[in-house]
């Protein structure tokens, strides 16, 4: 089949060791690239996503295997998505294979870590790959296909976010107001249906019932020290906050029930769109009566920003379980990273949600600043504490800090010592391999005045081997004081199901990644 343009979600990496496990496969792809594929179509170019993580891990295919399916395609550009730092080597591996195999194929590479690391990317590896495009590349994207279709040189290409390599320097084009979506209701939905299994061509299969689904893009106004969200937004051309109409979610969630998905997952910021708004989005998806066709969905906040009105009125929507970023129980820690909460607006958050039938299942971070051994253990008696609540404690994990980020940037007047620099430096994610129980220290980014990187990483054990050790506990208090308020607001669930998938969530805890 002559295809336009073929969209690669990259393996983590090519090299693992026969029968290793990467410590955070990842089968889903991106939205982002998925909106590209949806924004291409609309406009007649032919289209097809390959996730050859998926095949990679669960079909087996190898490097030889796939320079040989691409020594047949025919086809002028590829995209490789780039959103994690762990798919970094995968990308570049890929990028390889097929510029050997087909130098006359250009590549691009694009998403949030490429675009943290274009000018690295495009200098270090400009001879298998033609350029990075930064940022939010529906637009983009498409007139760059365009451009090819006229035959216009790479070179001579203006296309914002664009970023090459010529005569030993970087060349940047720069985002410009146009070259995204002002009104995002304009960016097409995207589909399933575009993406295929590399090794027989047929369509890929699907591995899960669920889906993300994009509901807002913009920077969050909050500018806590180690978050990349303000900044990679401003990165990707978007200075402002934008949210989708609920009528374009429900579009988006109409089209993926149709190909096999009945649950979704808000990962983005919605919780900063407010109450009017998410009251609009809960009305709507009960009159759709989306609420009555899907199994639920996720969404995640900041505690304190969900009032109890907000959270009644979203249970009944369909939303059974928010993740709560809470990161520390230590206060000073929290005013010390400017994260926009507090230890009583962390607690009045989980009361509210579990009070209104939501499951709050609550993130923490170790590695932060100015934070040793007794605020640790603050964090311990707050993870307790919420649990008891009602709260389930689902990922303990050390900072990941990224350049760009304030922390970074300012980093000794906070006590910390950046590891990692450079694109290369964080290519080591892609070598980490599952454990029994998840001890990188040699992937801690950073070490602060109170700890080295191996004492972050054993904080981080440390609160998982408690939790774990509670386990029981945890779900016995759950069982015994909560479930029945989930049960009223989502009867879909039994009871022997909901108590299985909160089990699995505490039982993962010592091999999740990080």
């Amino acid at each position: 089949m002559k295809l336009d343009v073929i969209l690669i979600h990259p393996p983590t990496n090519f090299s693992m060791p026969r029968g290793a496990i990467s410590a955070l496969p990842s089968y889903h792809i991106g939205y982002g690239m998925l909106h590209i594929a949806s924004t291409l179509l609309a406009s007649g170019f032919k289209v097809s996503v390959w996730n050859l993580e998926e095949t990679f891990h669960l079909d087996g295919i190898t490097s030889r295997k796939f320079s040989e399916i691409i020594e047949g395609v025919d086809c002028k550009i590829v995209g490789i998505e780039l959103n994690w730092l762990h798919f970094s080597k995968g990308a570049i591996q890929t990028a390889k294979i097929i510029k050997k195999i087909r130098p006359d194929i250009t590549i691009i590479v694009g998403g949030t870590h490429a675009t943290l690391f274009a000018d690295q990317i495009v200098r270090g590896y400009h001879k298998i790959i033609d350029a990075v495009l930064k940022g939010e590349a529906e637009k983009t994207f498409l007139q760059l296909a365009r451009k090819f279709e006229e035959k216009d040189p790479l070179s001579d290409v203006d296309v914002g976010g664009l970023v090459t390599f010529k005569d030993g320097r970087v060349i940047e084009r720069p985002l410009k107001k146009e070259d995204i979506f002002e009104n995002i209701d304009e960016i097409p939905p995207f589909t399933y249906r575009v993406v295929r299994r590399v090794k027989d061509g047929g369509e890929s299969r699907r591995l899960f019932a669920g889906s993300a689904v994009n509901t807002c893009r913009g920077p969050c106004p909050y500018e806590c020290l180690y978050c990349i969200d303000r900044n990679i937004s401003i990165l990707s051309g978007r200075r402002e906050y934008a949210v989708h109409s609920p009528e374009w979610i429900v579009n988006q969630i109409n089209l993926l029930l149709e190909e096999g998905c009945y649950e979704f997952a808000f990962q983005d910021n919605l919780y900063l769109s407010g109450k009017k708004y998410l009251r609009e989005l809960s009305k709507t998806l009960i009159r759709e009566k989306i609420s009555d066709k899907i199994n639920g969905f996720n969404m995640i906040s900041v505690p304190g920003f969900l009032d109890s009105e907000t959270l009644e009125e979203l249970s009944k929507a369909g939303c059974t379980n928010i993740d709560y970023g809470v990161e520390s129980g230590s206060e000073h820690v929290l005013k010390l990273v400017r994260r926009p909460t507090s230890i009583n607006k962390i607690i009045d958050s989980i009361k509210d949600t579990i009070q209104a039938g939501i499951i709050p299942f609550t993130w923490w971070m170790t590695g932060l600043p100015n934070e040793g051994k007794e605020e640790i253990k603050e964090t311990l008696k707050l993870i307790m504490k919420t649990s008891y609540l009602g709260a389930i404690p689902k990922w303990i994990t050390p900072l990941i800090l990224l350049p760009h980020t304030e922390l970074f940037e300012r980093a000794e007047e906070f006590g910390v010592k950046p590891k990692f620099k450079s694109f290369k430096d964080f290519m080591i994610f892609s070598n980490l391999t599952r454990k029994r129980v998840s001890f990188y220290p040699e992937a801690i980014t950073h070490e602060t005045n109170k700890m080295s990187r191996e004492n972050i990483a054993k904080a981080s054990i440390y609160l998982k081997t408690e939790i774990f050790k509670r386990k029981n506990r945890i779900l016995s208090n759950f069982k015994r004081k909560f479930l029945k308020t989930v049960l009223k607001y989502h009867p879909s669930f039994n009871e022997a199901y909901l108590m299985n998938v909160l089990e699995a969530v505490l039982s993962r805890q010592l091999e999740s990644f990080f």
